[in-house]
């Protein structure tokens, strides 16, 4: 092992790698020496290093050993991650590379859907919508984005999923999917295409921005449709059913000109205006945020029921489609677990990935989104369908173990009455005129102090941050929240008296979730990397070492 850590010892710097990734460090995980007990990756160094997608393999497999052997403690065993990563190239790229993901009924829509979704929105060009003309499409970044709807459709995935919000998404996948349904054996028929589009100003505007995904997308009909980011109740409901302008009117001439079968919605909101939402019978299923950390935008909502669990309650109960949005990133940002969380993980043996997955199927969910910057993003989900078509009752053993210790961990951290009733009378940022998320400050703290995951809560900070710089002073609270895109909420002022605000919450929790809000929260979200309790996770394993496309 000691030879092993040698050969993996420079840290990569993802932002620095060229996209064709023939780099000094695919080229020593190629020529790397690997003990018997990761055959399967020794032998699958041998293969073709003119295979773009070998060489980024062999990239992340090095990006893997190195954070193994040299970014973890040294008190914790690599091995658990290393067997892990052989067993994925086994099933990846090795003997049991005909492995496909498992496909269920979508809810009353009827359609037979793989439990793994192509989320699109992390492959493409740009975010802008300056990519109107295929001419403008770089050549290398589409030919990642083929090969990887490729290795979708390879691995039985037949959901894919986009949005007129996605930038150049569309416009690029139309292209990729008309090529690959003239130079293979996939047909349109073989595949289910669901994209969102934000509600707009007016009638003619919405039916302007529909028209352009059918014509970005070369297809003549979708068979699924969302109501992109519903989630400011304080102009949603309104616009989709307005008697005079109303949106969902024209959804409804297009499904009667067969143009879209089936209407869903996606959304970043509370709980109760989801709930709202579903309660309107308008809809065939929903795209929803709900993870075994938090129900991200919507934790600490709904007591007793855990945030988002009331709308997966409902949504069963009206056989509505149930489909997961961003399970890896939103969902407690596994690309790059936390010590604690990796920890927990290594020592049942599945990645932070899979277990994602595991626990989202577990939770009665149809599918669910992962954001592929490329086709190697795949080997972890791959690995986690292998478990579940191979050896269900193992694979589900160890997703119940680790959600215990996970459970334990923070009972252990901040005591079993407080979990199950820290959120109960905890304000969202539509329940006071402050628009403060109270309950996605406590629960942020809560992961932060029991499971260390700070680089995540900063991330949900951020959003805060950025609703703040539109609050405007002098105007009413309902008046500022419509302003509030996908994700809303403010942070709290550091050291502001908010008893006022917080008064419903549960009187034995009063005054900790005041410490909580004014001091407590605070200490931990200002940590910076270096601090003494700084558990960033990038300091354990990167799953995703690579920069996207729209972000460079």
């Amino acid at each position: 092992m000691d030879s092993l850590r040698k050969t993996f010892s420079k840290k990569p710097e993802p932002s620095k790698i060229t996209e064709d990734l023939t780099s000094e460090y695919a080229l020593i995980a190629i020529n790397a020496s690997y003990p018997p007990e990761l055959s399967a990756l020794a032998e699958y160094a041998k293969s073709d290093p003119s295979s773009s997608v070998f060489m980024g393999r062999m990239y992340k497999i090095y990006c893997v050993i190195h954070s193994a052997l040299n970014g973890l403690d040294p008190s914790i065993d690599p091995m658990p991650v290393l067997l892990n990563l052989n067993q994925k190239i086994r099933v990846c790229a090795g003997d049991l590379s005909e492995v496909k993901v498992p496909r269920v009924k979508f809810g009353k829509t009827g359609l037979d859907i793989s439990i793994i979704t192509n989320g699109s929105m992390r492959f493409q060009q740009t975010w802008k919508q300056t990519v109107t003309d295929e001419s403008l499409i770089d050549a290398e970044c589409q030919a990642n984005l083929k090969r990887t709807l490729l290795r979708a459709l390879d691995m039985g995935i037949n959901h894919f999923e986009t949005a007129r919000g996605y930038g150049s998404s569309e416009i690029q996948m139309g292209k990729a999917f008309k090529e690959i349904f003239e130079e293979t054996d996939y047909k349109r028929e073989d595949i289910l295409i669901q994209s969102k589009v934000n509600p707009q100003p007016t009638r003619e505007k919405f039916i302007e921005e529909i028209e352009k995904t059918f014509r970005f997308l070369q297809v003549e009909y979708l068979d699924l449709f969302s109501f992109h980011g519903l989630a400011n109740k304080e102009r949603h409901y309104d616009d989709l059913f307005n008697p005079e302008t109303g949106l969902y009117a024209v959804i409804e001439d297009y499904v009667k000109r067969g143009k879209i079968r089936h209407v869903g919605f996606s959304t970043h909101g509370t709980t109760e205006w989801i709930c709202q939402m579903i309660a309107t019978n308008k809809f065939s299923y929903v795209n929803v945020h709900y993870h075994y950390y938090g129900s991200y935008t919507a934790s600490g909502h709904a007591f007793p029921e855990k945030g988002n669990a009331k709308v997966v309650r409902m949504a069963k109960e009206r056989d509505m489609g149930l489909f997961c949005i961003s399970p890896f990133d939103k969902g407690g940002g596994a690309y790059n677990a936390s010590r604690v969380v990796r920890g927990v993980m290594d020592e049942v043996g599945i990645d932070p990935l899979e277990f994602s997955v595991g626990w989202l199927v577990k939770e009665g969910f149809h599918t669910m989104t992962v954001g592929v910057g490329r086709s190697e993003d795949y080997d972890e989900p791959l690995n986690a369908s292998y478990m579940i078509n191979e050896n269900k009752e193992e694979f589900f053993g160890k997703v119940n173990e680790i959600e215990l210790r996970l459970d334990q961990k923070l009972e252990g951290a901040l005591g079993k009455e407080w979990m199950s009733t820290w959120w109960d009378g905890v304000p969202h940022s539509f329940q006071t005129d402050t628009g403060v998320d109270f309950a996605r400050c406590v629960w942020s703290y809560n992961i932060m102090k029991a499971l260390g995951m700070q680089w995540f809560a900063k991330a949900r900070h951020g959003t805060g941050v950025g609703n703040a710089k539109n609050w405007k002073e002098g105007v009413s609270a309902d008046e500022n929240r419509k302003d509030w895109g996908y994700m809303p909420g403010l942070n709290p002022t550091k050291g502001v008296d908010y008893g006022e605000a917080l008064k419903s919450v549960r009187e034995e929790n009063l005054d900790k979730v005041k410490k909580i809000v004014e001091e407590h929260y605070w200490r931990l979200i200002e940590l910076k990397e270096g601090d003494e309790g700084w558990h960033t996770g990038l300091e354990t394993i990167d799953m995703r070492p690579w920069v996207a496309y729209p972000e460079r």
